[in-house]
């Protein structure tokens, strides 16, 4: 599995992420800028991010998807109604 990490800054200093590469290949980006988010998450199953946005144009170019972990209250940053 691939996990890719897009905002891992926002998430805080004092957050450990290392148990998560015992599911598989992680990659952890501290900041993705927007027009960075479709490369980032090219091949990657599982994308975790708190602030950034998901959609149809960064989600389209990437079928491995196929989850979506949010580290927030709400989910207004993804396009749910894609998503289905």
């Amino acid at each position: 599995m691939k996990i890719v990490v897009l905002d891992a800054a926002s998430l805080g200093d004092d957050l450990d992420l290392h148990p998560l590469r015992s599911m598989g290949e992680v990659t952890v980006y501290p900041v993705t800028s927007p027009d960075e988010v479709a490369s980032r998450i090219e091949g990657a199953n599982t994308v975790i991010l708190n602030k950034i946005r998901l959609n149809e144009s960064n989600l389209s170019q990437n079928q491995s998807v196929r989850q979506i972990c949010i580290a927030a209250t709400g989910f207004d940053n993804v396009d749910v109604a894609y998503c289905r």
